[in-house]
């Protein structure tokens, strides 16, 4: 989501007011998400709470970082 945004970790961190290791660490699964950055964060992405947690690939894209190359 913050790819498709066109934002980058480092500045999504830097508006939730925590460190880019913090945040790459909660969207990998090593550190809770509170309900009030949950909220934060469907409200900076424009979508709902339960976007966040689809796995239907809608929300994210298939990988961490779009293609570099068609090669």
């Amino acid at each position: 989501m913050i790819w498709r945004a066109r934002q980058t970790q480092s500045s999504v961190a830097r508006a939730m007011g925590v460190t880019p290791g913090s945040l790459s660490h909660k969207l990998n699964g090593r550190r809770p998400w509170s309900a009030t950055e949950i909220a934060w964060a469907a409200g900076r992405f424009g979508v709902t709470v339960d976007a966040l947690f689809r796995t239907d690939g809608v929300v994210g894209p298939e990988g961490f970082e779009p293609p570099t190359s068609s090669v």
